[in-house]
């Protein structure tokens, strides 16, 4: 792959991510651009970090899916892929930006406890 045809393809797949980061950040954030994660954390009774973590790997998940898919003989469009990698790519930047938002969450031992769901219907009545 040419360093041109390497670049044209980097800035695609980074415009998509701006692009939807953008777009939907009004219809996701109240006001604080993690603030659906943090309150995702509160119905699981855990840290956003574990959240994130969870919605980072499905949609890892997913695109494991697409290249089983490929190997047997199941295609996706251009757009499909595209759209796997940049919602991969959408939910690695919160989870790093969750990371330093607090930066005591990079100390050994601050994020040691998994997650213990507690369903919203059941501790709200």
């Amino acid at each position: 792959m040419t360093p041109e045809r390497f670049n044209q393809i980097v800035d695609e797949v980074f415009d998509r991510c701006r692009s939807i980061l953008v777009d939907r950040a009004e219809m996701y954030a109240r006001g604080d651009r993690l603030s659906n994660f943090k309150r995702a954390a509160e119905f699981a009774n855990t840290d956003e970090v574990f959240v994130l973590e969870g919605m980072a790997v499905k949609h890892e998940v997913s695109i494991h899916d697409y290249i089983d898919d490929l190997a047997n003989g199941v295609l996706h469009t251009r757009e499909e892929w595209l759209e796997k990698m940049a919602d991969t790519i959408n939910y690695l930047g919160p989870l790093l930006l969750a990371l330093l938002e607090d930066e005591k969450r990079l100390e050994v031992g601050y994020l040691n406890v998994r997650p213990t769901v507690v369903p919203y219907y059941k501790e709200r009545g």
